[in-house]
This record gives C-alpha cells, structure tokens and sequence, in this order.
C-alpha cells in the first residue's frame, strides 16, 4: 500500500535535487548571467550568483537520501510495487559493463561509457536508458552527467544477479 506521506516526502526530495542541479547547471553554464538582469550591476550580480549556490546548496539531501526517494517512487510505478525492469536483450554483455563501469566509478558520462565501451551515440543512449530503467542511474538534467544512484556494492550484486540470468 502507498503511504501518501511518504510519498510526499520522497517527492520533496527528488524535487528538491532537481531545483539544485538546474540552479547548479545553468549558473555553471552561463545560460543565466548578468546581462539577463541589466538594471543589476555587477557587484549586485555577483552578490546574487553567490547566494543563489548557497541556497541550492541548502537544497539538495545527501546522496543516500536522494537514492532511496528516487528507489521509492520508481517502485510505486507498477500497482503491486513491483518494478518491470527493462530487458537489456541483444544489449546484456554490454548492459552488464556498463554497470560495472558507472557503479565503479560513480561517474555517469555518456562520453565516459561511448569511449570505454566503443558504441556509438544512440547505442550509449540507449544503454543509459536501461541503466536509467534499473535504477542504476538518475536521469540528467541539462547536460551534466547522469547522478549514480547505486553503490559499487550494489552493483556488483546487480552484474551477479544478470549474469545468472535471474532478472530480465
């Protein structure tokens, strides 16, 4: 059964990391910048950048606590809380190097994976999506790297589990 408040809760905390890395993303990046605000002056600016991380600092919950919101959302996707997982097929060998080399290094680059594994774009998409559909990974936001939600630990447990054969 669905506990409305814990729900809430999880809800809260995803959406507060969403608000944090699209702060985070688009003052990195410049998509927001002084010139967007003429009648601030740079001083003023500079002022308002500095307090704009700190506030999406306050934002974000600890990783741990990110993962397991996240983990407790996906799972109210189906009625019974059992979460279909997507079948990696013809992409399994793959699949299970890309979840040893994300969770390894609890980075989650397209270009990172694309480089090691030598795919191709859509194919490292794609990989991203099942990694996405196992809860391996966070989506992105802008163009950062995908957040690592599993531990290496985990992981591991997860590659053992695929090369049994016992999820598909």
């Amino acid at each position: 059964m669905v506990d409305p408040e814990k729900t809430r809760a999880a809800v809260d905390t995803v959406a507060r990391r969403v608000l944090a890395d699209a702060a985070r993303t688009a003052l990195e990046s410049g998509r927001v910048g002084w010139e967007d605000y003429p009648e601030l002056d740079e001083r003023d600016w500079i002022a308002v950048t500095e307090r704009a991380r700190k506030l999406a600092a306050t934002l974000q919950h600890s990783e741990a606590m990110y993962a397991e919101a996240y983990r407790y959302l996906a799972a109210q996707a189906e009625p019974d809380g059992h979460v279909t997982r997507p079948d990696p097929g013809d992409f399994r060998d793959r699949f299970i190097y890309a979840v040893q080399l994300v969770t390894s290094r609890q980075f989650g680059a397209k270009s990172m994976v694309a480089r090691k594994l030598g795919t191709g774009w859509n194919e490292t998409v794609r990989l991203f999506e099942l990694l996405e559909g196992w809860g391996v990974v966070a989506p992105t936001v802008g163009s950062m790297a995908h957040k690592v939600l599993m531990s290496e630990a985990d992981g591991r447990a997860l590659v053992a589990e695929l090369q049994k054969g016992e999820r598909a």
